[in-house]
């Protein structure tokens, strides 16, 4: 009897002896701890996906409030980094010099759990929200000048949260808009009126799964067309007619890839438009008009959330990072044979580089970006060169956690996890701040939006829109 109970009672104490010398191993290491936190739940409830019939074309809800003059709004931030896929600003001048208060807030809105961010054009701001008490996807519909409401679509689509909810940005032409949500249910809307104009589930139409923490890919629109990247059971990427929903062409998942928070990058090289997409097993390119596969590596894999979207370096040079002890790594797209072939170069440890939530920006020929939370620069702003070689960090001083950040008149705009936006001049001569201000109640973690002299931050539960237009 006494050998069974000794049986029984060893390996409890000897789990409990070792999480004991895993906390005070890591003591000294705060960040290891956050990274173990982070992990989804093990039990596979949070991300078990339960299907439901959304009630589509769900339940539509118009607010008593004017539209907004499209003539007076001459900008737009319509879909995930930006107009040019960049997260770089090219509008009018911005004022960067704030007080302890920041920059002057024009209107704030509380949000269901999440870091879904806005997608902006003509004055109208579109974010997917999540609404618990009726355990809905809520598309909802702002003015971008004072706040004020026009309309709200929501689909039911009951959720467990895992560190938030929503996490994808919506994507507009001006006349449709384009959401994807955390169960990988699609819908599109008329971008004006907010009437329903076709769905789609990822799930049940290609057989994807849910990623762990639910969906971070962002819709893509160009051309009329939607582009998508299931990664299902056959289709790593398609492409839809944008009104219709309906296919135009699919590229073949031959290698049972699954999908990834990351979104697809468009590029042109060689003359072609090209669509990358980093997927659970590799990177690959393919023909934006046709969806032929052009090539493929699969060098590059991350093991814990690959959220980070590659970034075009210019002449074919990708750059690829992640977090959790990925780093980062160079590919060189080569364009001179069928298939092209993609080619796996230098690598940054990740003390050097790497990303657990926000993709970098390549400016004036740099790379600027924000190191994990690891290494004696962790949480600091960095400057590397197209070689990858660090020119500088932002110091000790200025940390920034999982923060989102953008590229704006020249500066960078930092909103870091403790909800204060830094502005800082975007130059590889040197870290050179210019002005420091609470925004945010907690993490802003949402990715940053700007247009018409108005920029839009959030962290879990509140979006603010702040004014920083020079006029």
């Amino acid at each position: 009897m006494k050998s069974s109970i000794l049986i029984l009672i060893f390996p409890i104490c000897l789990a409990a002896a070792g999480t004991v010398a895993l906390r005070s191993w890591m003591a000294p290491y705060p960040e290891i701890e956050a990274i173990i936190a982070r992990e989804p739940d093990p039990a596979g409830e949070v991300n078990q996906v339960e299907m439901v019939d959304p009630g589509w074309p769900g339940r539509f809800k118009k607010f008593d409030v004017p539209a907004p003059d499209a003539d007076v709004f001459e900008e737009r931030w319509a879909n995930f980094r930006g107009p040019n896929h960049d997260n770089i600003y090219q509008g009018a001048a911005l004022n960067a010099t704030f007080g302890a208060a920041g920059p002057p807030q024009a209107w704030s809105m509380s949000l269901g759990d999440g870091y879904a961010s806005p997608a902006v054009a003509e004055g109208r701001v579109y974010l997917l929200d999540y609404d618990k008490a009726t355990q809905s996807d809520v598309l909802r519909c702002w003015r971008l000048d004072d706040g004020r409401e026009l309309w709200q679509r929501a689909y039911t689509n009951p959720m467990v949260a895992n560190h938030g909810i929503t996490r994808t940005v919506a994507a507009t032409d001006g006349d449709v808009v384009v959401t994807i949500g955390p169960k990988l249910h699609v819908m599109a809307c008329d971008a004006k009126t907010g009437d329903f104009l076709w769905s789609a589930n990822m799930v049940k139409d290609y057989g994807s799964a849910v990623p762990d923490w639910y969906a971070g890919q962002c819709p893509l629109i160009e051309n009329g067309r939607l582009i998508l990247a299931p990664a299902g059971e056959s289709v790593l990427v398609t492409a839809l007619d944008l009104k219709t929903g309906k296919p135009i062409w699919t590229s073949p998942n031959t290698q049972q890839w699954k999908q990834t928070h990351v979104s697809i990058l468009p590029m042109t090289l060689a003359g072609r438009r090209v669509l990358v997409y980093s997927g659970s097993h590799g990177v690959a390119g393919v023909d934006a008009s046709t969806g032929k596969r052009l090539f493929t590596n699969t060098d590059w894999r991350v093991s814990i959330a690959t959220v980070a979207t590659p970034v075009h370096l210019g002449e074919g040079l990708l750059f690829l990072s992640g977090g959790y002890g990925a780093g980062s790594m160079f590919m060189q797209i080569d364009s001179s044979s069928d298939p092209w072939q993609a080619v796996s170069g230098k690598r940054l440890k990740p003390a050097q580089f790497g990303s657990e939530q926000q993709t970098p920006i390549f400016y004036d020929d740099h790379i600027f970006g924000v190191l994990p939370k690891n290494g004696a620069n962790r949480q600091q702003m960095v400057c590397l060169n197209r070689d990858g070689e660090t020119i500088w960090t932002s110091g000790s001083a200025d940390r920034f956690g999982l923060g989102a950040y953008i590229i704006a008149d020249g500066m960078l705009w930092v909103v870091g996890d403790d909800g204060f936006l830094t502005t800082a001049k975007a130059t590889p001569a040197g870290w050179s701040r210019v002005s420091r201000g609470k925004v945010l109640p907690g993490h802003g973690w949402g990715p940053i939006a700007v247009a018409d002299g108005y920029m839009l931050v959030r962290d879990l539960t509140e979006l603010r829109c702040l004014k920083v237009g020079k006029k």
